[in-house]
């Protein structure tokens, strides 16, 4: 028994029409999500890394603090400083993220230690 004809183009179209669906709706979830990094006195941090976590899609700061990343609703955003200050961010319904990075105790000391200096002279002599 054969289908009638023009049965097996609307079968067609209507498997087409589905798959565009499906396809737009799972590129809708990945949008792009902007902000700006601070410091905990309010400075723009620039240079800072920003990572979706389980993925090699990654960006940095500007000079601003501003950044601008594609991210599926329900990805992670792993920031990451020089001075090892590190937060992680949940996306969500929301398109803009600030995010103010503390810096750890273990990295202002090590600054600190960075910063001492001996009032010792030594001499060379001939």
């Amino acid at each position: 028994m054969t289908p009638p004809q023009g049965h097996s183009s609307l079968c067609k179209l209507m498997l087409s029409l589905f798959l565009l669906t499906v396809s737009l709706y799972a590129v809708a979830q990945v949008r792009t999500v902007t902000g700006v990094v601070k410091d905990m006195a309010g400075n723009p941090l620039s240079g800072v890394s920003i990572l979706v976590q389980k993925t090699n899609t990654g960006t940095t700061t500007d000079s601003g603090g501003r950044y601008s990343i594609r991210a599926a609703a329900g990805a992670t955003l792993i920031f990451s400083s020089a001075n090892g200050a590190t937060a992680k961010v949940t996306v969500g319904d929301k398109a803009e993220y600030n995010v103010m990075l503390e810096p750890k105790v273990s990295a202002l000391n090590s600054l600190a230690g960075s910063l001492t200096f001996s009032t010792e002279h030594s001499h060379l002599s001939r």
